[in-house]
């Protein structure tokens, strides 16, 4: 039982290292542009909800004439004026 827990325990950190290598890869190839787009691409990921826009994307996708897919989806420029706090989980 124990040797499971162990063996799940070093899966798990090891798919979440996976994850963040690959997102750490796909962030350096689309900020290639330069430091002036990364900090375009950083204030919309900032300003936006990704959940959000991927749901309101799903809801108007379309494809294009050479096959690849596109959505009409309304972004915010600028972040919040009053953002909310960070969540913290509160143990009791």
């Amino acid at each position: 039982m124990i040797a499971a827990a162990t063996v799940g325990a070093f899966w798990g950190k090891a798919s979440a290292n996976v994850a963040v290598h690959e997102t750490e890869r796909g962030l350096t190839t689309a900020f290639q542009d330069g430091p002036a787009a990364a900090s375009i691409w950083l204030n919309f990921m900032q300003a936006n909800d990704g959940n959000l826009v991927r749901e309101a994307c799903a809801k108007s996708t379309f494809k294009t004439a050479d096959g690849r897919r596109a959505c009409a989806v309304g972004l915010w420029v600028d972040p919040p004026t009053n953002p909310a706090p960070p969540y913290r989980a509160q143990w009791k």
